[in-house]
């Protein structure tokens, strides 16, 4: 029985796979998936020639990678069958574990004015913070002249003061914005699926060699 081999060139299909895999789970565009779904099925495809023109160990291993990646690629692809078996694919569970944790918070700070009802032009109240400090206070500033609109601000009062106090024309306002960025479940799991099968398609056709290779060695192969 000979000993495990792999390629330059297999080994390097493996990184750079890998290499996608990684990039989608930080990503939150859908291109790394189209990505892995574009290598995977081109990688099968490929699988099917190589069995063909190959010969011994080397079609053993593409005949297993070719039939058990598009055993793979049905389940989880082809119209009518994935919505069946979408619950049972390990890709699933995989993404309903990882997709919560991949999302991470980012917080901006950005201008608290929006459109409000204003006084007459020039005109502006507020309301102040609570008499302790702690409370926030909202004002409405100075209209536009002729429209009747205002400035409505998010603060809290220097002073801390309660009571109604006037809101400076054009005073700068800023609120700070927390939001949670990641990618989507959808797209989580249309590269998880298609990298789990690569990765089964590759012990498919590892495990068809060894069979060969062992069966060789009893003289059950023709060399």
């Amino acid at each position: 029985m000979g000993r495990f081999r792999y390629s330059l060139a297999g080994l390097m299909a493996a990184v750079v796979f890998a290499a996608v895999v990684f990039a989608g789970l930080r990503a939150t565009t859908d291109f790394w998936g189209r990505l892995a779904f574009t290598l995977c099925s081109n990688m099968l495809l490929i699988a099917v020639i190589a069995a063909v023109i190959s010969r011994d160990e080397v079609r053993a291993f593409w005949i297993g990678f070719a039939l058990v990646g598009w055993g793979n690629w049905l389940t989880g692809w082809c119209p009518g069958i994935e919505a069946k078996m979408q619950d049972r694919l390990l890709a699933t569970s995989f993404t309903q574990y990882l997709q919560p944790k991949l999302q991470r918070q980012v917080t901006q700070t950005v201008p608290a004015t929006t459109k409000g009802m204003g006084g007459p032009p020039g005109g502006g109240m507020g309301m102040g913070g609570s008499p302790s400090g702690r409370g926030p206070g909202m004002g409405v500033g100075a209209s536009q002249p002729g429209t009747g609109m205002g400035n409505m601000a998010l603060g809290t009062q220097p002073d801390g003061g309660g009571g109604i106090t006037p809101v400076p024309a054009g005073a700068p306002a800023t609120m700070t914005v927390v939001t949670q960025v990641g990618p989507t479940y959808n797209q989580v799991w249309r590269l998880l699926q298609s990298s789990l099968t690569i990765l089964f398609a590759m012990a498919g056709g590892y495990a068809a060699k060894f069979l060969f290779d062992r069966n060789r060695s009893h003289g059950k192969c023709a060399p």
